[in-house]
């Protein structure tokens, strides 16, 4: 059976990359040929934020103490965000799913994560620090 971590876990979720000018480049595909530019002023601004410049917020969700910080886009409309999640030494976030799929990078600590519609330590995977998850859209899970 898994032993629940007694460290700090910093999670960051992320949804989609289609149409990034840098992602084609690394994947090796030609941007499509004689599409103009956006007009400057419809460009969105860069995100840039050191650790400091992080509004953390209470995030209920995740258990007591846990703790949420939007870094880009908004969790409540339809289109990509990044966001990243703290949560205390064994806090526990019970079965649900994303209609969408769900990008996970484990910042800092470890986290335990299984699938299914129950919380149960005995199906829990450990994922140390730099691990990366991609769970599918409507798949149940919890950590």
């Amino acid at each position: 059976m898994p032993r629940w971590p007694s460290r700090l876990l910093v999670i960051a979720a992320v949804a989609g990359v289609a149409g990034c000018a840098t992602w084609t480049r690394w994947t090796h595909k030609a941007e499509p040929a004689g599409k103009p530019a956006p007009p400057a002023e419809a460009a969105g601004a860069h995100v840039m934020l050191v650790p400091g410049a992080l509004k953390w917020q209470p995030f209920p969700p995740g258990g007591p103490g846990a703790r949420l910080a939007v870094l880009s886009g908004d969790p409540e409309k339809s289109g990509p965000f990044v966001i990243r999640i703290r949560q205390p030494a064994g806090g526990k976030t019970p079965p649900h799913w994303h209609p969408v799929d769900e990008h996970v990078t484990v910042v800092k600590g470890t986290l335990f994560l299984g699938m299914g519609e129950k919380l149960q330590k005995r199906g829990a995977r450990e994922f140390p620090a730099g691990s990366y998850l991609m769970l599918p859209a409507k798949m149940p899970h919890f950590g």
